[in-house]
């Protein structure tokens, strides 16, 4: 499994721990829990039971840097947070 660090920018979303069943989670894009790191949208500490997505992130300075977002945060980012969807991410 590759560290989120090793990632090869292919246009890929890349995601970290248990699989939640969706066709994203393909194990060619998965790697390993990033421990410790804070979360892109929360700032919330990654645990080792996290599950999330690696994004690309622009610094200041032009730059980018890959952050991970923890599943739940990142369904609040795109606005799953209610009905149908709601009850997928609690389920999963």
């Amino acid at each position: 499994m590759k560290k989120p660090a090793d990632i090869v920018e292919d246009g890929r979303v890349w995601w970290f721990g248990e699989s939640w069943g969706a066709p994203i989670c393909d194990e060619d894009y998965h790697v390993e829990t990033p421990v410790g790191q804070k979360c892109l949208s929360s700032g919330k500490t990654i645990n080792e039971d996290d599950r999330g997505f690696v994004m690309v992130s622009g610094n200041e300075d032009e730059t980018f840097d890959r952050k991970p977002v923890l599943f739940d945060e990142f369904m609040k980012m795109i606005g799953v947070n209610h009905g149908i969807r709601r009850s997928f991410v609690e389920e999963n």
